[in-house]
């Protein structure tokens, strides 16, 4: 079966090399100009951004539709680099990779309760530590995850998480659900909302204000969507992102959790919450895991 591959690239040189790469890999390739009529008909089965030239301008235009994105966030070599054949080979698996994991997400059960992890500077290192102590088998439970980061870093934290903890995880896309058993990840590319039921809208234009993706309007919508099953962890970061959002979280019936500040890289995303914000507690990574699932064992739904 043809795959349909819509690609943002500006570059000649570039669009050339990765239409040259799938020409014998079963993907008919496109480009914006050519391909925007078709989406809106539903006709692109995958889209692959390139990283270095997705600039604010293609973000704010990009028609984001119900269907995997594949940021691709490595340099494109030339048709005649001797490294070409392996890259050619590395995409094509990239990106049916990416395929299969749209159609397992499509088959998940949607969580029925979920966790906001909330995090800037240092983030990454204290997730994935919190995360290493959390039984991905616990029934029900999913993590939405806000992290402060470029765009082109996001399958960075895909590939830590799921590298070095028991979590599936993925950065979301229009139309997905979240679901049990994964981190679902924000991407700060697109603002996001999440709608009834865990489901992801992309509204096709860049996070409004400094902060990307906004970590208050995410938890707005957590506790707007699952009330007194919904949760808050606010790790370490720069800031006072998630301050009000722990408010929300807090007044649905939520828990919210802050790292210490003194176990934090960066300790003003956690101070705002204890100052301005609503928590239920601190402790350190370690603590906070521990903790957490004294608290599934006792609260999660069944």
């Amino acid at each position: 079966m043809t795959v349909r591959l819509g690609v943002v690239a500006d570059s000649p040189y570039v669009r050339y090399a990765i239409q040259s790469a799938l020409a014998d890999s079963g993907f008919n390739v496109s480009f914006p100009k050519e391909a925007h009529g078709s989406l809106q008909q539903g006709n692109i089965d995958i889209w692959l951004l390139v990283a270095a030239e997705t600039n604010q301008h293609v973000l704010s235009s990009f028609d984001y539709q119900k269907v995997p994105v594949l940021i691709l966030d490595e340099a494109v070599p030339s048709v005649a680099n001797s490294e070409f054949s392996v890259w050619k080979e590395r995409l094509s698996a990239k990106l049916l990779t990416a395929l299969t994991q749209r159609r397992e997400t499509d088959c998940e059960a949607p969580a029925r309760c979920l966790w906001l992890l909330a995090a800037s500077t240092g983030g990454l290192d204290a997730v994935v530590k919190f995360l290493k102590q959390i039984p991905r088998s616990t029934v029900g439970l999913g993590f939405v995850y806000a992290q402060h980061i470029e765009l082109q870093q996001t399958r960075h934290l895909v590939d830590v998480i799921e590298r070095a903890t028991a979590w599936s995880a993925k950065v979301v896309a229009d139309g997905d659900y979240l679901s049990e058993g994964r981190v679902s990840i924000i991407s700060p590319g697109f603002e996001t909302e999440i709608g009834k039921g865990g489901r992801i809208r992309m509204l096709g234009h860049p996070w409004q204000g400094p902060h990307k993706p906004a970590i208050d309007h995410i938890a707005a919508d957590v506790a707007r969507q699952y009330g007194a099953n919904s949760g808050m962890i606010v790790f370490t970061g720069m800031g006072d992102d998630g301050a009000k959002g722990s408010r929300f979280i807090s007044r649905s019936g939520g828990q919210v959790w802050v790292q210490s500040p003194d176990s934090c890289v960066a300790a003003s995303m956690p101070e705002a919450v204890l100052s301005r914000g609503r928590s239920n507690g601190l402790a350190d990574v370690a603590s906070l895991a521990e903790k957490f699932n004294q608290y599934c064992l006792r609260s999660l739904p069944v």
